[in-house]
């Protein structure tokens, strides 16, 4: 069930990103040292004003999309709950409910993720590098332009 964030997600949903958050540099040369959310004070604020859906199973919330405007801000999915289409739900919840233009930022070298926003029809525009704990990561700013659903 996709369902709106409320307060008391919050730990929860601090939790999956914190779990998942090093898996999208996994593939860069060098390794990383995560910055938990409650501690990167610009990522939390972003998150946390952003519409934020969530995703559950069994009462237990398994991964979430935060909304930024017109910029999908995060997606993240528990790891051990990946591979269930998670990510394509909330992803697909989001483009049914918001205008487009919609945009998006992803780390280049996490290939599941960029083909996942491109089998929804998300294009790449540009090209730069992003600064996540001293590290240089090259990513892909992504916009989806119409409504492909």
């Amino acid at each position: 069930m996709i369902r709106p964030y409320t307060a008391s997600d919050h730990n929860q949903v601090m939790n999956i990103y914190n779990a998942s958050k090093l898996d999208e540099l996994a593939h860069e040369p060098k390794t990383v040292d995560l910055i938990p959310l409650q501690h990167d004070l610009a990522r939390n604020k972003v998150i946390f004003d952003s519409n934020i859906y969530v995703i559950e199973q069994f009462n237990v919330i398994q991964g979430f999309i935060a909304i930024h405007r017109d910029n999908i801000a995060g997606l993240f999915v528990l790891p051990e709950s990946r591979g269930q289409g998670l990510a394509k739900l909330l992803l697909k919840h989001v483009i049914t409910q918001y205008p487009k233009p919609l945009t998006l930022q992803v780390v280049r070298s996490n290939t599941h993720a960029v083909y996942l926003y491109q089998s929804f029809g998300f294009k790449q525009i540009e090209a730069s590098q992003a600064i996540y704990n001293g590290l240089s990561v090259p990513i892909i700013r992504m916009i989806l332009e119409n409504d492909p659903l």
